[in-house]
């Protein structure tokens, strides 16, 4: 189970409410789920899943919540690899819901100018997440902690991401520091509202 704490006085209100968001798959796949009973016995129910949002979310419709910086723990066979990484909700404020594709591009910016591309898995570039109204999905970033130990290394303060179909968000306010290797999306993944769940 992954394990995220965030610095500063917010982490231990939001703590309890993010770390059951670990790393996942892509989104289930909707299908009908049904069952043929054997000759003579009673009829199941059958069990129907919604079937999948077709518009992507507009940019006017999401709403960027930046958490302070902390730490991920990412769980590897011989031990978890520890990562300095940011946390960004996008919650969908529209009435309906809505799909996002898995960003196609990301780039960290530091203010004295100098930029950082994210690495982006295959998997997450090609993966949409559902996300009713009033629901979130999880953007997190970062890096190997060792990498923002070093006093020389860089601390990005925004971060632009591009998401297919739906459009750019510039979100500044980050404090996340690198040095030794490229940040990478540790995490994509829909999620409920941690606005709606203290609201």
């Amino acid at each position: 189970m992954a394990h995220r704490t965030w610095l500063g006085a917010v982490g231990a209100l939001m703590l309890g409410l993010i770390t059951a968001c670990a790393p996942g798959g892509g989104p289930p796949n909707a299908t009908a789920i049904t069952s043929q009973p054997p000759s003579g016995a009673p009829t199941a129910t059958a069990t129907a899943v919604p079937p999948p949002f077709t518009t992507a979310c507009a940019i006017a419709s999401i709403r960027p919540k930046l958490f302070p910086a902390g730490e991920y723990d990412v769980p590897t066979a011989t031990s978890p690899q520890r990562y300095a990484e940011e946390t960004l909700e996008l919650i969908n404020t529209a009435t309906t819901g809505c799909y996002l594709s898995g960003p196609s591009r990301m780039t960290l910016a530091s203010a004295s100018g100098v930029q950082r591309a994210v690495e982006i898995p295959g998997v997450l570039s090609a993966g949409e997440q559902q996300i009713p109204p009033a629901m979130a999905v999880m953007l997190d970033v970062g890096s190997p902690l060792a990498c923002a130990k070093p006093t020389s290394a860089e601390v990005m303060s925004s971060l632009k991401v591009t998401f297919p179909g739906t459009g750019d968000f510039d979100v500044q306010g980050l404090d996340l520091r690198i040095q030794c290797t490229t940040p990478a999306v540790l995490v994509f993944q829909a999620t409920a509202s941690t606005t709606a769940a203290s609201g």
